[in-house]
């Protein structure tokens, strides 16, 4: 047994052609929804990317491992807030502002450009800065790309109606072993 129900060939397919139409009448919905997709990955494996080059240093450069456990609860909390956007709607979206923000906060409050300058003494360093530069800025962008068009919030609504519509269509017609 795959996944929580077992579930024929046949009917996998049926629902699969449903959900299909549902996006036929508006694909340009079907492209909004891979791309946020997309990115919201992107974002999530920037996060472990980070995560991991922050343990290698910890080991690295002898740092305290309070560093690196605090960056892991960091990269879970923002990884949990990546993926409510993915929910559908985009009012779930208006979460992504909270660890932007801290964000950019910490980046602008911490920031020390002259650890660039010796980018060849310590370059993990300089790595994790740039990374964490980069997702902070790209972050940013993302949340105000969800939030501010218009077209993407009408997009989004309008693939949650239709995550609506193919959960009841599978509830009614496809029967759950108890």
């Amino acid at each position: 047994m795959k996944g929580v129900y077992k579930m024929s060939e046949s009917l996998k397919q049926e629902a699969a052609a449903y959900r299909e139409s549902l996006y036929s009448e508006a694909p340009a919905v079907k492209r909004f929804a891979k791309l946020r997709k997309a990115v919201l990955f992107f974002l999530m494996a920037l996060l472990l990317l980070h995560a991991l080059l922050t343990l290698f240093s910890v080991l690295r450069y002898h740092l305290a491992f309070s560093y690196a456990l605090s960056a892991l609860i960091t990269m879970l909390f923002n990884m949990i807030l990546l993926a409510l956007p993915l929910l559908g709607g985009w009012k779930n979206s208006l979460i992504l502002y909270l660890p932007a923000f801290i964000n950019l906060f910490t980046v602008l409050s911490s920031a020390d450009f002259s650890i660039l300058e010796s980018f060849f003494d310590a370059p993990l360093l300089s790595l994790l800065f740039l990374l964490e530069l980069f997702y902070t800025a790209l972050l940013c962008i993302t949340a105000a790309w969800l939030t501010i068009f218009a077209q993407s919030r009408r997009h989004a609504d309008y693939e949650q109606r239709i995550r609506i519509a193919y959960i009841r269509y599978v509830n009614e017609h496809f029967t759950f072993p108890s």
